[in-house]
């Protein structure tokens, strides 16, 4: 999925540069709930995860019921049929008392939106971020599986080409007007959200050069790094209640 997200999202170029108006606002909102679903689920805590996975589907439903003109035709009504079955199903395990297999349900739909907005050429902050998760998600995997001193020449090879592709992606992960926009983000909001963006670039580069001169140690160190600077910007555009 990651590799389809990178060429749509590259192919076209900056993200959202028009305001935003209601359907965008109102489905940026359903995304903020999402990410204390996503989250909780997670990582919990895990007597949070039912409310906010019903609270998630409490939003999409108002957001489908508003929008059912605009999502009538394709790509949307594709989309909105698989987030339905997978918000279905989340709800079905935390129930059960699963929250793992819950975490994992929700965690296609920010591809499945993403995806759609692409091809609408209308890619978000939140595109961009998931873009950069899944190149993060195979160096944080292929770093927790081998100590600094088993990486191989093709598991450094691996990791610098995700790493790259990761800092493309990092690129369009801004907070500008149209962003405080679509998340009703205070300027103090918009600027601790702006620091760490910059932290984030920071390791990404640490990375970047570590990977350069093949410093397995610190190889590890930042490519691990990059998963706590990641949620703490993922988790502050959530609304958690």
């Amino acid at each position: 999925m990651y590799l389809v997200l990178s060429l749509l999202l590259f192919s076209t170029g900056m993200l959202m540069a028009q305001p935003p108006g209601d359907f965008e606002k109102d489905l940026a909102e359903v995304e903020q709930y999402y990410i204390p679903a996503l989250f909780l689920t997670g990582h919990g805590p895990k007597e949070k995860a039912p409310e906010a996975v019903t609270r998630f589907k409490q939003v999409w439903q108002a957001f489908t019921e508003k929008h059912a003109a605009e999502l009538r035709d394709e790509p949307w009504a594709s989309a909105v049929k698989k987030i339905e079955a997978h918000i279905q199903a989340a709800v079905q395990k935390v129930a059960e008392g699963t929250t793992g297999p819950a975490h994992r349900e929700l965690e296609p739909i920010r591809n499945i939106l993403a995806k759609v907005r692409q091809q609408e050429g209308n890619a978000t902050l939140m595109d961009a971020l998931t873009v950069f998760h899944d190149h993060m998600e195979v160096i944080v995997k292929t770093l927790r599986r081998k100590k600094p001193d088993a990486l191989a020449e093709e598991d450094i090879q691996k990791l610098t080409d995700h790493a790259k592709k990761a800092a493309d992606a990092w690129k369009r992960v801004q907070i500008g007007d149209a962003e405080k926009a679509l998340y009703g983000l205070s300027a103090e909001a918009a600027q601790y959200l702006q620091d760490a963006i910059a932290q984030q670039q920071q390791t990404i580069q640490n990375l970047l050069n570590a990977l350069n001169e093949k410093n397995k140690a610190e190889i590890s160190r930042h490519g691990l790094a990059l998963r706590s600077g990641f949620i703490t910007i993922f988790r502050n555009l959530g609304k958690f209640e």
